[in-house]
């Protein structure tokens, strides 16, 4: 039985403690938002005309720096980190699974994900989860932030083999780290 985070995410978000900056509850993540929303603007070349969904935009952390203009629908696993984020942002954002969106076919632009499929329950649900994120998108899907190696070992671990081997390619790095990577698939 995997671990579920759900739990996890949930009282995060009811807390007082600073959610931008403690994930799960168990370690700290020391980003720059900022220049993770610069770098990934870069990379999928986001402007004011594109529509944009983030999987699991918890509290907005990226989503808040993405000064471009465009059209933004967050969506997240939990409710209590969309009622946060709703709160604080004031963001499109609303409660769904990654592996079943509640979106049309083709109607986003651009679809992307940031430091969330370690936190998926199998890899089941994590190729599921890519295939509802190809179905919904135009252009291009970017997940980011995906780790080789992990101090957890409730997180997923991938390998770029697996998504080469399914037509992915490697993205330049949206945040460097060593222990992790960026995919990209464009249509």
């Amino acid at each position: 039985m995997m671990f579920d985070w759900s739990e996890v995410w949930d009282r995060k978000a009811r807390s007082g403690s600073n959610v931008h900056q403690e994930v799960s509850g168990f370690e700290h993540l020391e980003i720059d938002s900022r220049e993770v929303a610069e770098n990934l603007i870069k990379v999928i070349d986001l402007g004011p005309e594109d529509t944009v969904l983030e999987i699991g935009c918890a509290v907005g952390i990226v989503a808040r720096h993405l000064n471009v203009g465009a059209r933004y629908v967050g969506v997240d696993k939990s409710a209590e980190m969309i009622a946060k984020t709703i709160e604080m942002n004031r963001f499109s954002a609303l409660r769904a699974e990654a592996n079943d969106l509640p979106f049309k076919d083709k109607c986003f632009d651009k679809v992307f994900s940031f430091g969330v499929f370690h936190y998926f329950p199998n890899y089941d649900y994590m190729w599921q989860a890519v295939e509802e994120m190809l179905r919904v998108s135009r252009k291009l899907v970017l997940i980011a932030d995906l780790p080789r190696v992990s101090h957890d070992k409730n997180h997923l671990l991938f390998s770029e083999r697996m998504f080469e081997e399914q037509g992915w390619s490697l993205s330049p790095a949206i945040f460097y780290r060593p222990e992790r990577f960026d995919v990209i698939k464009y249509f």
